[in-house]
């Protein structure tokens, strides 16, 4: 059976980084690109946010600015978006999942930053949560092309606080502390699972 890792974390907390150390190991599915991908690709997904954003849907395909900005501030509508794509992610992750069994991967990665907002915990093994001082996550996110106070505060806000996601992960990682520190424990992690 394959060992399901989930990684965690804020915006900006350093989850990305660390799953790219994870990922030069192990096989890593990326929820945010699933999500991009659909948008981009799938014809069901395109046709079913048609249906409810339809300003939003241009040559086939979902403009991320237009559909950002018909959600802003609007619960019901991120409810219906969530709708739409979060049993899309969810069927990816369980089929990557089944491939890496059928493939004999002793492994895989999921990097999924609602992953206890989701539920996906459940597909999990072991759920890592990566976090860094809030303050030191504004920062990160602040200069981040395109990031503006407004978003920043509505993602954050979606989000569980990093006290109740590392309260419910089996592991935290800080990142506030240096890249080589954190490469240090993911190396550590790894030899213990034995996939070093």
């Amino acid at each position: 059976m394959t060992f399901v890792i989930g990684i965690t974390g804020g915006i900006a907390s350093g989850k990305s980084t660390v799953a790219r150390m994870f990922a030069k190991r192990i096989p890593h599915i990326d929820a945010d690109k699933l999500v991009h991908h659909l948008l981009a690709h799938d014809k069901t997904t395109v046709a079913q946010i048609a249906r409810h954003f339809a300003d939003a849907v241009e040559g086939g395909s979902v403009n991320r600015k237009k559909l950002g900005a018909a959600i802003a501030g609007n619960p019901e509508k991120l409810k219906q978006l969530e709708l739409i794509l979060h049993p899309r992610v969810r069927d990816a992750e369980e089929q990557a999942i089944l491939r890496a069994t059928r493939q004999r991967r002793k492994a895989i990665l999921l990097d999924i930053p609602l992953l206890f907002e989701t539920g996906a915990d459940a597909l999990c093994d072991v759920v890592i949560a990566v976090s860094a001082p809030l303050p030191m996550r504004r920062r990160r996110a602040m200069a981040r092309k395109h990031m503006t106070t407004e978003t920043y505060d509505r993602l954050v806000a979606r989000q569980l606080t990093d006290a109740e996601r590392c309260a419910r992960a089996d592991i935290v990682i800080p990142s506030s502390i240096g890249k080589a520190h954190t490469r240090r424990i993911v190396e550590k992690l790894l030899r213990e699972w034995k996939l070093a």
